[in-house]
């Protein structure tokens, strides 16, 4: 996992704006990606945490 950088922004045209939006909403993303991975990991873990061990009896 690595930290979600938002790019910067300094537009000076309609045009730049534009680019920066398409680069932030590209940004998010992939920072949703990594939040959805992790989610998925966490749930799994929890998920074997809550199974009995195998010969507890």
């Amino acid at each position: 996992m690595s930290l979600c950088p938002m790019p910067g922004s300094d537009p000076e045209t309609n045009g730049d704006l534009s680019a920066d939006i398409w680069q932030l909403e590209n940004a998010l993303a992939r920072c949703a990606s990594q939040v959805k991975m992790i989610k998925h990991c966490q749930d799994e873990n929890d998920a074997q945490t809550r199974q009995p061990a195998q010969g507890a009896d």
